[in-house]
């Protein structure tokens, strides 16, 4: 790493994140860099900042939120390659 100041900045706002805000910001970075929309975070995470230890079973819900996001994105470039119009 460099000794300038400005190579410190970067560092720092990681560290000072949680998982889920950093998550939710690599997410963003990669949506910018590669053109594809970033899912916007729940309402509810943004307005009461909870973290994955505040509620009972929040992996477990987030992970299978994860999945289905997933499988509607797979179906989704399914229909485009097949020409198959969908909202």
């Amino acid at each position: 790493m460099s000794d300038a100041p400005q190579s410190k900045g970067g560092v720092a706002r990681a560290a000072a994140l949680t998982p889920e805000q950093r998550s939710a910001v690599a997410k963003r970075a990669a949506a910018a860099r590669w053109g594809n929309p970033a899912p916007d975070p729940p309402a509810a995470m943004i307005r009461l900042n909870l973290s994955a230890k505040a509620i009972p079973g929040f992996k477990r819900l987030r992970k299978a939120i994860d999945r289905a996001t997933k499988a509607a994105a797979e179906l989704q470039l399914a229909l485009d390659e097949l020409g198959i119009e969908h909202d």
